[in-house]
């Protein structure tokens, strides 16, 4: 439990808190890049929502406050074994993407 709360931390200082999205305007929304990217980003900024959730939660697990659900057990085991699941690769994707466009 100590190295996956290490982890964790590790982790959740990697990750932003959050992305600002795309500034919506009339102009903007006719232009279909736009749009892409808006939606993309917005997928995004849900995703990394979702992951600190779960690194929170799996933080308060260690720390013996939450207890633990088929869901975290899961998602603990393939985190302590490096595995990575299809949803994991996509995400990784889309954060690439994302990473790319802000930098």
């Amino acid at each position: 439990m100590k190295t996956l709360a290490k982890s964790a931390n590790q982790w959740l200082a990697l990750l932003p808190e959050g992305i600002t999205l795309m500034d919506r305007s009339p102009e903007n929304i006719k232009d279909p890049l736009f749009r892409f990217f808006d939606r993309e980003v917005g997928i995004g900024a849900g995703l990394i929502k979702l992951v600190r959730e779960d690194l929170n939660t799996l933080l308060e697990v260690c720390n013996g406050t939450v207890k633990q659900t088929n869901y975290l057990r899961a998602l603990m085991a393939d985190l302590l074994k490096g595995k990575r699941s299809a949803l994991a690769a996509i995400a990784t994707a889309r954060l690439l993407i994302l990473a790319a466009i802000y930098l």
